[in-house]
């Protein structure tokens, strides 16, 4: 019996992890993964919000550029409608861009930034043109007005 009492002993007195510090450290780990995966989502959603509004506003640059020099001549009194030639460049699918709002100058106010709804007769000659891109998801879009006046 005496040969076996320091051998319990030894056994005993080995160190390792009780089941307290386990649960405490697998806690922590689990919660700085948490924490981690939470800013890799966060990261890659704002990066895609980031990246369609700049496709966006690409591309209503480049439609009002269309708008403003070569896609259309001047047309007095213009109805509320889109650029009715200009296409969407390769790789821009899932956007589309309008022109929602034709707006005039009605050449008798007293502000010379002063733009009317309607056409006012006779046309003066100087309309602001607003342009919007939007994705297809509705999470991004961006405007830009341009200035056309005749000639």
């Amino acid at each position: 019996m005496a040969s076996r009492l320091p051998r319990l002993q030894a056994i005993r007195s080995e160190s390792g992890f009780s089941l307290p510090e386990i649960l405490i450290t697998i806690a922590i780990v689990g919660i700085a993964f948490v924490a981690i995966l939470g800013g890799m989502i966060t990261s890659i959603t704002v990066s895609d919000f980031h990246r369609k509004e700049a496709t966006a506003d690409t591309l209503a640059r480049d439609a009002a550029e269309w708008v403003k020099d070569t896609g259309q001549t001047y047309i007095p009194c213009a109805q509320t409608t889109g650029p009715s030639s200009y296409t969407l460049p390769p790789g821009a699918s899932g956007y589309s861009v309008s022109v929602p709002n034709i707006a005039y100058w009605n050449g008798t106010s007293s502000n010379p930034l002063s733009f009317v709804s309607s056409c006012p007769s006779p046309d003066q000659g100087l309309q602001r043109i607003t342009v919007v891109a939007t994705s297809s998801d509705g999470r991004a879009s961006q405007t830009v007005t341009i200035v056309k006046r005749v000639g």
